[in-house]
């Protein structure tokens, strides 16, 4: 559904996705849906985190968001 949205860019003024974490694990392809908008000048918006990209500066906080999110599940349990 998302690719399908890609695609139709030009009619739009931008994505909403629910939580950032809709986005695909794969940091590549991530990176690659947050270029494609932006090229298109379009912008993505998170509805739960309250975040959105809008350049190139904000994919930096989205990106700290997900590696603290894969980082957790190696973190030390509290007893």
């Amino acid at each position: 559904m998302l690719e399908q949205v890609l695609d139709e860019l030009k009619s739009v003024d931008g994505i909403v996705p629910y939580s950032l974490f809709q986005l695909p694990e794969k940091k590549k392809v991530r990176l690659s849906i947050y270029n494609k908008i932006l090229k298109s000048k379009k912008e993505i918006h998170f509805a739960v985190e309250g975040l959105k990209i809008t350049s190139t500066k904000d994919i930096q906080k989205v990106e700290d968001i997900w590696l603290v999110k894969n980082t957790l599940p190696n973190c030390l349990k509290a007893l």
